[in-house]
């Protein structure tokens, strides 16, 4: 009866907890901790470590429950505790401890054959792929995806397919990412967990992966489905705090609402994600703060206030710079230079072009070093023979060229360019008709010409490369460049 009534003091401190503090929900489960049988424990446990995510106290209740599963030989209590130590230290980007804890978190797992391998295998890609060890985050994947084929195991498939979105999300390829993401959704769709944030993350990423492919229909659709999944999971997780993921959705909206010439919806989302913001945040993650900045720099290139979106592209470059996210360091990049365009400031823009052209991706200290030397070796022989000129070269003419193995120079291109190597042979050819628009006498050279004369061997890959480089066509843009001029 006591054990009875104190559960119905635990379960109502759980119900309630909506109205209290993080600490006071925290000390209401510590009061009757000492009276609850031991599956009550574990519940207690693993509650305030849901509540503690993110705080200095999530390590040390974790370590306090990995001791008390471990007195009681709890083989599910013990896994538990070791997979949330390391995403603990994951999220606090402490690799060391990150990769001490996973590595004991996936023997424990694989000895006593706990279902958490795909999640602690995940946590390593993730934690590879971060520190820029690309081919070994890829490597870990693929074993854990043949794993998973051969165990039949459709939760664990879909959080290694999400596992690859996020690799190629990374390296800008993002029709590859979308197909590795929505395959995810797809694998889990009939195990659906309805306390998993699984479907959430996937669709965090779709969402301004296909607005940044001038898809902003889809990317519209992909925030409402997040924000379905977003209330499904609060139904379901009800003491869980998912304001961050409504943010990131009405983030998506606005930028897709912008992209669609709807300001006033664009404005009513950032509105939302204003108030829903929460300071505190910026202590675990800065990424959200500047979210605001990415929504605003949207919201004022669609308005026209074009000064006012460089500012805040500003912000979110610095920001990525500073914590070496390279792949989203190009694409605001690619936003800057639009709103460049739109605002006028041409020769900002060319500018902004040629030296995207010129950077890596990956700076020359990178865990891959020996692909970047194989890069500046291709480089080299690009810049110095001009061979982008050539409408035939392939792939394989580089490595006749270069005498470097074929699998090597795609490798090398992936991870400094974040593209292909045809997309990055372009990327020069963009640079070369960009400098004869801006110098050539438009009477003399049409536009096909230029097309030819940059190593385009036609023109509607010319057109459809230059706007999707520029945000304008070749015309457009000599026009408009001649008038500021």
């Amino acid at each position: 009866m006591i054990t009875i009534f104190l559960l119905s003091v635990f379960l109502l401190n759980a119900v309630t907890a909506q109205q209290k503090t993080a600490a006071e929900k925290v000390d209401s489960i510590l009061s009757v901790m000492p009276q609850l049988n031991d599956s009550e424990k574990d519940n207690a446990f693993r509650q305030i470590i849901e509540l503690t995510v993110g705080t200095p106290d999530e390590k040390r209740y974790t370590r306090m429950y990995l001791r008390e599963a471990r007195s009681r030989k709890n083989i599910e209590g013990e896994g538990f505790a070791l997979q949330r130590l390391a995403e603990a230290y994951y999220a606090q980007w402490d690799t060391d401890s990150v990769f001490i804890y996973a590595d004991e978190a996936i023997r424990f797992a694989q000895q006593h054959k706990l279902n958490n391998l795909s999640i602690l295998r995940n946590l390593l890609i993730r934690r590879y792929q971060t520190q820029g060890q690309t081919l070994k985050a890829l490597r870990i994947a693929e074993e854990a995806y043949e794993e998973a084929k051969a165990l039949e195991d459709h939760f664990s498939k879909a959080r290694i397919l999400q596992a690859f979105g996020e690799i190629y999300y990374s390296l800008l390829q993002y029709e590859e990412a979308t197909r590795f993401f929505v395959e995810s959704i797809k694998e889990s769709s009939e195990n659906r967990n309805p306390r998993s944030s699984f479907f959430m993350q996937c669709y965090s990423y779709l969402s301004p992966m296909a607005i940044d492919m001038n898809k902003p229909d889809e990317g519209l659709r992909y925030a409402d489905s997040m924000y379905v999944e977003v209330n499904r999971y609060h139904e379901n997780n009800p003491v869980q705090d998912v304001q961050v993921y409504y943010f990131w959705a009405e983030s998506d909206r606005a930028r897709a609402y912008a992209e669609l010439k709807q300001p006033e919806n664009a404005l009513a989302s950032i509105r939302r994600m204003e108030a829903i913001y929460n300071p505190q945040w910026a202590e675990r993650n800065a990424r959200n703060t500047v979210m605001l900045d990415g929504a605003y720099g949207a919201y004022y290139h669609a308005t026209g206030e074009y000064d006012k979106a460089l500012q805040h592209l500003e912000c979110l470059l610095n920001y990525n710079q500073n914590t070496n996210n390279f792949g989203t360091i190009l694409n605001v990049k690619n936003r800057m230079a639009r709103t460049y365009f739109a605002k006028g400031a041409y020769r900002a823009l060319v500018n902004q072009i040629q030296q995207s052209a010129k950077e890596p991706v990956i700076p020359t200290n990178h865990p891959d070093r020996h692909y970047h030397d194989i890069f500046d070796q291709l480089n080299r022989l690009i810049i110095e023979k001009q061979i982008y000129l050539r409408p035939d070269i392939n792939l394989d003419m580089a490595v006749q060229l270069t005498g470097i193995g074929r699998n090597y120079i795609s490798q090398a291109v992936n991870l400094c360019k974040g593209k292909n190597f045809n997309a990055f042979i372009n990327e020069y050819r963009i640079r070369e008709a960009v400098n004869l628009l801006s110098t050539l006498d438009k009477t003399k050279f049409p536009i096909e010409e230029i097309g030819i004369m940059s190593g385009f061997n036609d023109h509607s890959t010319f057109y459809r490369s230059f706007k999707k480089s520029t945000g304008v066509s070749p015309s457009t843009f000599r026009k408009n460049l001649t008038v500021s001029q």
